[in-house]
């Protein structure tokens, strides 16, 4: 966004490309600075999903290997 307002046309006087370039760089300041807060608390929750999901793979595969291991002492006792 800020390389869109700095390719202001040449036609147009020094002062008034200057304002112009400090309102259109003040805009997407505010913009991105939006855009990246709201980004900020999709990218915390996504982590949080991915957390809480490998959480439950790990507590899937020991529980596994658990019924494997008595699966084997059961036949192996009988």
């Amino acid at each position: 966004m800020v390389d869109a307002c700095n390719n202001i046309s040449t036609k147009d006087s020094i002062t008034y490309m200057g304002i112009k370039n400090i309102f259109c760089g003040m805009k997407s300041f505010w913009v991105a600075t939006g855009a990246n807060a709201c980004a900020h608390k999709y990218f915390a929750y996504a982590q949080k999903i991915q957390r809480t999901y490998n959480l439950w793979v790990e507590r899937y595969e020991k529980a596994y290997a658990e019924a494997k291991k008595q699966q084997i002492v059961k036949i192996k006792g009988q």
